[in-house]
């Protein structure tokens, strides 16, 4: 071999070694990547207040996986919790868990935690609101490879408006406030974190429903002398919903003004409930809600408070929602009426004029907004002041009772005033099927009860008609009890709807009458139960809207019992919640149950039932259907 040659050899000799070492050096860097925490999908996009998206949480290409511990965070001013499923074991969850790629983690062990507080979770790093802790346990295999840890569903809460945010929207993270893996000698196993976005776009800026002052009741009135009630001011939106937390209220300075002919305030209380101060941390040297005014006029007929929220010195709160007391008035009846019908007067919100007119609107009193330099619309324009917040009222009457000079009768059941249509010509509250109605008549002269007198009572519905008699009592009292009939075909038909009764006295030669209705029917009636879909995998989440109504004036507590059965009719969900319902219509949903995955594939069967605090129904059962369906 001559001498250039052999050079030329071991020029490529050596460059092959060369390359293959530096192959070799590739080789080492990129075969093992380092495990990974993260968020799937990493960008959710998101447009709708109130919109649900589900995120995994899983661990990529880990080795010799067999301990992990995940604190989690997101922003609570945009994002609500929902629900969440933690995917461990690996053999409880061997499919692929939407939205991860994969299917679940780690070997069989021990759940060491698995906590929600959005407020913190108690013991974790500052600012988690998702704890979860699990160890596999011996015998157990480690875990290699890659699995989803958890999933999780949130609820857009808010969705800025445009000049609200800098561009067109804002990217929330979806945080790891600490991350910890271990292999099954304890030792950590590197690894890096990748938070998630959520990311909301704003939308053009709309102005949600004004704030509504409502005083109430709405009506009050049949009191006698020396006797007490209570009237509350309520904050809550136009329609009487949630008020929208976009108006920031802060504060308050209202004038109410009373008749005190009738009436006289005795105390004022603001925020009776607490409800105020919940959004309100104070600073330290003032509390929560710091009271400006509270003062009461009896000559003038007004009640006068101010009061104001007070944030943490960096200005932290919580912008007010929903509906709540504000504070609530004390009244004592001092005159009774001697003309009918009796005078109307109103318990109303005025402050003195003139009244500011707010982007459109005619402010009846002084409601303050927190302020908003971010802002350029009405009524913040930018300013770093408080600016007055446009807003309603809803004024109440008291109608006092009317004094009976000379012969007198008054009609009524055995409901407490006002339900039981004391006064003249008043209504009772409602009865249900069978209900027992206890009619009483008062029999007076000159406001002194008349004894020994046969009172006449006569009770039509319909074809159904009834004439009874009582007699006055030593205290003018003549009551007798009759039961709401049951006939045995078609009873709703014949029995539910109003009753009319009519009773009448002579009184030394003349002849006086009072009338009172009252409705029968089911006291609480479920409308409808409605699914939010009709179709619904196994392990999935059901949600389902109910709808009733009361015919009650009286508050009444209704305990909702819920249960779901699969196509074989076995019970595969039940749910109670206790509410106080009011008179009217009212609409709740029901969420976070789970179909479990040993039910049934096929027609399901949502049944709802309403009972009293002892268990006995306030009306017949409701039902609907859906299906639960194979993947």
């Amino acid at each position: 071999m001559n001498k250039r040659l052999g050079k030329i050899v071991c020029l490529t000799f050596l460059s092959l070694l060369l390359f293959s070492g530096f192959q070799f050096m590739i080789t080492e860097t990129f075969a093992d990547p380092d495990p990974v925490i993260k968020v799937i999908p990493y960008l959710t996009e998101l447009h709708d207040r109130n919109e649900e998206f589900t995120i995994a949480v899983v661990v990529e290409d880990v080795p010799a996986l067999y301990g992990l511990d995940i604190q989690f965070s997101w922003d609570t001013d945009y994002l609500a919790y929902v629900s969440h499923t933690y995917t461990i074991p690996v053999d409880d969850y061997p499919d692929v868990i939407d939205p991860s790629p994969y299917a679940g983690i780690l070997h069989p062990g021990m759940k060491i935690r698995d906590n929600v507080d959005e407020a913190g979770v108690s013991g974790a790093v500052a600012g988690t609101m998702y704890w979860l802790s699990y160890s596999s346990m011996a015998p157990a295999e480690a875990f290699d490879g890659s699995g989803t840890a958890f999933i999780m569903t949130f609820r857009v809460k808010k969705i800025p408006a445009e000049g609200e945010i800098p561009g067109e929207y804002i990217d929330t993270l979806l945080h790891f406030t600490s991350t910890d893996l271990a292999n099954s000698a304890g030792s950590p196993i590197p690894h890096t974190a990748e938070d998630g976005i959520a990311r909301i776009y704003s939308k053009p800026f709309e102005y949600p429903p004004l704030p509504l002052l409502k005083v109430m009741p709405e009506e009050t009135k049949g009191l006698g002398i020396g006797e007490t009630f209570e009237i509350s001011v309520w904050l809550a939106d136009e329609n009487q919903e949630d008020v929208d937390p976009l108006w920031d209220i802060c504060g308050f300075d209202i004038l109410m003004h009373f008749n005190p002919t009738f009436i006289e305030a005795l105390t004022v209380t603001i925020d009776p409930d607490g409800w105020w101060a919940g959004f309100w941390p104070g600073n330290g040297t003032a509390p929560p809600v710091f009271v400006i005014k509270n003062e009461t006029d009896n000559t003038a007929g007004t009640a006068w408070v101010a009061f104001v929220g007070i944030p943490t010195e960096e200005g932290d709160h919580t912008a007010p929602y929903g509906k709540g007391r504000l504070f609530s008035v004390t009244f004592n009846v001092t005159v009774e009426s001697e003309t009918y019908p009796p005078p109307i007067s109103i318990i109303g919100l005025k402050n003195p004029e003139p009244r500011p007119t707010v982007c459109d609107v005619e402010c009846p009193v002084d409601v303050g907004g927190f302020p908003r330099p971010d802002r350029a619309m009405c009524p913040w324009y930018n300013q770093n002041v408080s600016v007055p917040i446009p807003h309603l009222v809803e004024n109440a009457t008291y109608t006092p009772h009317f004094k009976v000079v000379g012969r007198g009768i008054d009609l009524y059941t055995q409901y407490p005033y006002p339900y039981g249509g004391q006064g003249p010509n008043e209504p009772s509250d409602a009865f249900g099927p069978q209900g027992g109605v206890n009619l009483c008549a008062s029999v007076t002269y000159n406001l002194e009860p008349v004894v020994g007198k046969t009172v006449t009572y006569e009770i039509v519905h319909g074809e159904l008609y009834y004439i009874r008699t009582a007699t006055s009592n030593i205290n003018g009292t003549a009551c007798f009890i009759f039961r709401i009939p049951w006939p045995a075909e078609d009873p709703e038909g014949q029995v539910f709807g109003i009753w009319n009764v009519t009773a009448n006295v002579e009184i030394a030669g003349d002849v006086v009458y009072d009338t009172l209705q009252f409705e029968v029917g089911y006291l609480i009636e479920i409308l409808s139960i409605i699914p939010e879909k009709l179709e619904y995998l196994k392990e999935e989440h059901m949600k389902f809207t109910v709808n009733y109504k009361s015919i009650s004036k009286q508050p009444r507590f209704v305990r909702f019992e819920l249960t779901v059965g699969d196509e074989l009719e076995v019970a595969i969900g039940q749910l109670r919640l206790e509410l106080n319902v009011t008179y009217g219509e009212g609409t709740f949903t029901i969420e976070c149950m789970i179909i479990p995955n040993w039910a049934y594939i096929g027609k399901a069967t949502v049944y709802i039932n309403t009972l009293t605090e002892a268990g006995i129904a306030w009306g017949p059962e409701a039902s609907n259907t859906f299906a639960i369906v194979r993947p």
